[in-house]
């Protein structure tokens, strides 16, 4: 009885492991899900900013100050068998409004677009802080902590 017990416990598992195995890769997604079909039912002269929002969400990136440009973003990607990750799709939309709110324009760059853009480094402008700044910053914080941990160990 015990050999059947072992043969019924082997075959059990052996069906466990192989079914929670795939052999489809995982894909990632981020951002708006398909954004290319989504982006046919805005009309420019004819949806307002509440209509963009309806369809395809809030939109992280605007234009600072009055808002006028939206950019919504669609990433798929999978991993190969090295590991390295494989761009499926990476769509931007662009979308312009003007001061009351109605779509101006609109404009989807597909991954091809994206790699023919000549990007102009003079004319780009980093919002963020510099490197060594920051680090020189972060390097004072520490030495601060450090000294003050080193009071209470004197006391």
């Amino acid at each position: 009885m015990t050999k059947h017990k072992y043969f019924l416990f082997k075959i059990i598992s052996f069906i466990l492991v192989f079914n929670s195995c795939t052999l489809k890769p995982s894909v990632e997604k981020n951002g708006v899900i398909n954004l290319d079909t989504k982006q046919q039912i805005l009309k420019p002269n004819l949806n307002n900013k509440n209509d963009v929002i309806k369809i395809l969400g809030e939109s992280l990136i605007k234009e600072y100050p009055n808002e006028k440009s939206w950019l919504y973003f669609e990433t798929e990607n999978k991993k190969n068998l090295i590991g390295k990750k494989i761009y499926i799709k990476n769509n931007v939309l662009l979308l312009d409004f003007d001061d009351k709110g109605i779509l101006l324009s609109k404009k989807l760059l597909t991954i091809k677009d994206i790699k023919e853009t000549d990007f102009d480094e003079e004319l780009s402008k980093v919002y963020a802080i510099d490197n060594s700044l920051l680090n020189k910053f972060f390097y004072s914080v520490r030495k601060r902590v450090q000294n003050q941990k080193s009071k209470f160990k004197k006391k």
